[in-house]
C-alpha cells in the first residue's frame, strides 16, 4: 500500500510528457484555488506569464495556453507546447508538488533540469516548512548543481554523494562520512575533491 499509494517516482524525460501537465492542468480546471497556486510559481519564476487557461476539448484532449504580458501591458496567449522545456517543466511539476506535500515520498530524478537554481532552491524549502509541509512529507532527489550543497537549505545528514568504482559500481554515502567545520562552504569542498565523487575528466 505504501508503494502504491504514498510513493510517487519521476524521471526528468517524463516532465515533457502530457500526462504530467494534464495533471496540473486537470486540477487547475477543478480547483480554481489550485489555478491560482499555479499561476504563484508561474508569475514567480519570472517567466512573463501572468495567467493560463485549460480547456477540455473533444477525445479527452486538454488544450493548455499559457498567457504573457507584452510591452503595453496587454496579454497574448500561447499554447503550452510552443513555451520553452523550463516552463513545461514547471507546470509539470507543481501539480505534483503539492499532492505530495499532504503527505507521502517523492522521488525526482534530476530536479535541478532546465529550472534556475533560486526557483529550486524555493521548491525544497517548501518541504522545510512546516507551515506548508504539515504532514511531514519527504522529497529524495539528485542534482549536479553544487549551489544546492549549502548549509543554510541542507543538514548535513541530508546529503549524501554517489560515486562509482573502477568496476563500474555505484557507492552511496553521507556528508556524515566526513569531518566538517561549522561554516563550511560544502559547495567549495566538493568541488576540490574533498568528499570525492568528482569525474575525473581525461
Amino acid at each position: 500500500r505504501w508503494f502504491s499509494d504514498d510513493l510517487l517516482v519521476i524521471d526528468v524525460d517524463e516532465f515533457s510528457h502530457d500526462f504530467f501537465q494534464q495533471y496540473t492542468a486537470e486540477k487547475a480546471m477543478k480547483d480554481r484555488g489550485f489555478h491560482t497556486t499555479v499561476k504563484h510559481w508561474l508569475q514567480f519564476a519570472d517567466l512573463g506569464i501572468i495567467d493560463f487557461s485549460v480547456e477540455e476539448k473533444i477525445s479527452a484532449h486538454i488544450d493548455i495556453q499559457m498567457k504573457h504580458e507584452t510591452k503595453e501591458g496587454a496579454g497574448i496567449s500561447f499554447p503550452m507546447q510552443d513555451e520553452s522545456l523550463g516552463t513545461r517543466r514547471l507546470f509539470a511539476i507543481v501539480g505534483f508538488w503539492y499532492t505530495m506535500l499532504s503527505g507521502g515520498t517523492l522521488f525526482i530524478d534530476e530536479l535541478d533540469a532546465s529550472l534556475h537554481p533560486i526557483l529550486v532552491e524555493e521548491l525544497v524549502k517548501m518541504f522545510h516548512n512546516s507551515d506548508v509541509n504539515g504532514d511531514n512529507a519527504q522529497l529524495i532527489f539528485n542534482t549536479h548543481d553544487v549551489i544546492l550543497l549549502d548549509a543554510s537549505l541542507f543538514r548535513r545528514d541530508q546529503i549524501w554523494f554517489v560515486e562509482k568504482d573502477k568496476a563500474g559500481a555505484s557507492h552511496l554515502y553521507p556528508l556524515l562520512d566526513f569531518i566538517t567545520r561549522k561554516d563550511e562552504a560544502f559547495a567549495t569542498g566538493y568541488l576540490h575533491g574533498r568528499y570525492r565523487a568528482i569525474p575525473f575528466l581525461r
